[in-house]
This record gives C-alpha cells, structure tokens and sequence, in this order.
C-alpha cells in the first residue's frame, strides 16, 4: 500500500476468517494496524512507498481456513480522480521468505474468546440475581 500525496490506502482483515496475526514492519515509516474486537484495519504509510518491502506491506497468517475476505478502500481528497488501490499478494512469502524487515509477529484473539466470556460473565450476573 503506497497511497499518494491525496490518498489514504487501507486494508481490513477480519478475524473470523481465521486471522491468528500479523506483522507490518519495523522501520520508521510503515503501515501502521489498529485491532479492533472483529478485524485490523492496515493503513499505508503515505506517498509512493515500495509495496515490495516491509515499508508498504505486512503479513497475516490464517489457520483452519479455505478462503478470506479483505476489504481494501482508497480515500482520495483534494483531487478531482479516483485513483485505485494497488495490491500485490504473494501468498507463499516467496518475495520475503525470511520476513527481513518486519516485527514480531502480533496475535489476534479469537473471536469465540471474547463471545464465550461475555456469555460466562452474563451467566454470573443472573445466578446471583436468582439467589
């Protein structure tokens, strides 16, 4: 994601689809990630960067799944074009097998995780009601 001096690159991977994590990478100017409690949001890191290093890329690992859903969005200001998104997907890490250039690895939580201790919480609260 290299996004323009008008435009804004993102990209959301849901957790449902399996997402276990991700990495973006470690230099100064990268896209940058913000989890929320079903997906992270990926956003470049501004004007022409390379898409094919860590600065204009990162890398999610899936588990137990056959398909994936990304949502990719261009916000375009002050210009009268839409300019699309440019997205290369190298699904075997064969551009970057080692992963040079990219932090640690972050984990997703589950999302049955959350679900499930809501439900134990919400279980409490109405047996000691009942008492």
């Amino acid at each position: 994601m290299d996004g323009e001096s008008h435009q804004t690159e993102t990209v959301t991977a849901f957790n449902a689809d399996g997402l276990q994590s991700y990495q973006v990478g470690n230099a100064g100017n990268h896209v940058t990630a913000v989890q929320s409690a079903s997906s992270v949001l990926f956003t470049g890191p501004g004007a022409n960067t390379n898409e094919n290093d860590p600065t204009g890329a990162f890398v999610l690992t899936y588990a137990n799944t056959s398909s994936v859903t990304l949502s990719m969005r261009s916000t375009t200001t002050n210009s009268t074009y839409p300019n699309a998104v440019y997205t290369g997907l190298d699904g075997d890490l064969s551009s970057n097998p080692t992963l040079t250039g990219f932090g640690t690895a972050v984990t997703v939580p589950e999302p049955s995780g959350a679900v499930l201790i809501a439900l134990v919480g919400m279980r409490l609260l109405l047996r000691r009601r009942r008492q």
